[in-house]
């Protein structure tokens, strides 16, 4: 499949498509749910020592499959050779970049404020949501940080989409993709969520002058989840979620922190692989072959032909298990994709090691 891929200045002028230097090849891109896009890749054959402008690092990288854009972040490293080896950095990314400052250079825990600086600052982001501050703690001193915590007081995900525009990732809740499937991703398993979160947070206190001050630490219990009856059909699985990088905290903060972490959880049997996706396997409800490269994490996807696994609990129910993309990564050259499960509980050896000495963002707590 042809996909344009050119870079433009950062305010969009000047746009040069890449095949106008050289043959473009080996184009890989990913997005996620948490995020929006995640990396890109792509090679581009011309003479290693060419200087062409539009490789000038700062111009944006955009990847298209006709008027739509399906990528877009700025172009990082070029690594000359033959060919050449081009990268892209996603725009959430950049957040990390910027500290969430106010007018007066103070951290600041709105977001709204944060962003708006920062943009002023340079940060290639759009926004045009009023985003939530009333139960948001900043657990960093940058954008990117503030955003993870505005997204779990929320109980969601955040995202930069590719029009620039920073925004509360909406997942689908009703399936809109079908994929014809006889084998699960990995087969399943109950251990990658959580049926109740605690909350591990530093109190707010105050001295002889009123000023805020560290209390004690406390723990708080998230509110039930109203997707789980009782009794818990999995049985009890307890975590912590680590609110204490935020500072003294009240308890309703911490409390909506607990919430969002738990919403997080999504209580039901985990995949622990990914599944590849060929061409024509994925249709809309309607039946119609859905072009991978323009495919979003967050959608909600129905695999028809899964035998239900009746030690989960799963009863028959015409065969067909409910998804929702956490990962998508799409492979240009051979037209396939690699979808990853939200929640998805990887089983290879470098992914547990990752897991066990780090947080990942899709599940900020730890049992």
């Amino acid at each position: 499949m042809s996909l344009a891929v050119y870079t433009s200045q950062p305010d969009g002028t000047n746009r040069v498509p890449l095949d106008n230097l050289g043959p473009v090849g080996g184009v890989r891109f990913a997005n996620a749910a948490s995020g929006g896009d995640v990396d890109c890749s792509l090679t581009l054959d011309i003479p290693a020592d060419a200087n062409p402008p539009a490789l000038t690092l700062g111009r944006s990288l955009f990847v298209a499959d006709g008027p739509m854009t399906v990528w877009s972040g700025l172009l990082a490293d070029p690594k000359r050779g033959s060919p050449w080896q081009i990268t892209g950095q996603s725009l959430s990314s950049l957040g990390g970049n910027y500290l969430a400052l106010d007018s007066d250079s103070q951290i600041t825990a709105d977001p709204n404020t944060a962003i708006d600086q920062a943009i002023a600052r340079g940060l290639p982001w759009i926004r045009t949501i009023d985003l939530p501050t009333t139960t948001v703690a900043n657990n960093g001193s940058d954008v990117a940080s503030l955003m993870d915590a505005v997204a779990l007081g929320a109980g969601s995900y955040w995202q930069v989409d590719t029009d620039s525009h920073v925004q509360l990732a909406e997942l689908e809740t009703d399936p809109s993709l079908i994929l014809a499937s006889i084998t699960t991703p990995g087969g399943r398993t109950v251990d990658a969520f959580a049926t109740d979160v605690w909350a591990k947070y530093v109190s707010i206190a105050y001295d002889a002058d009123n000023n805020v001050i560290a209390g004690p630490t406390l723990y708080v219990a998230a509110d039930a989840n109203p997707a789980l009856s009782a009794p818990r059909p999995f049985g009890r699985v307890e975590a912590v979620y680590d609110a204490t990088p935020a500072g003294p905290i009240t308890s309703d903060t911490a409390q909506t922190m607990a919430d969002g972490a738990l919403a997080l959880s999504k209580p039901q049997p985990s995949f622990t692989g990914d599944l590849t996706i060929t061409p024509g396997a994925l249709t809309s409800v309607g039946g119609q072959p859905v072009r991978l490269s323009t495919v979003r994490a967050g959608r909600k996807v129905r695999m028809v032909g899964v035998q239900p696994d009746p030690v989960l609990g799963e009863q028959v129910f015409a065969i067909s298990v409910d998804i929702v993309i956490g990962q998508w990564e799409y492979d240009a050259d051979s037209d396939t994709a690699k979808l990853t499960p939200l929640g998805a509980a990887k089983r290879d050896l470098a992914s547990i090691l990752r897991a066990a000495s780090a947080t990942t963002q899709q599940q900020p707590w730890s049992n």
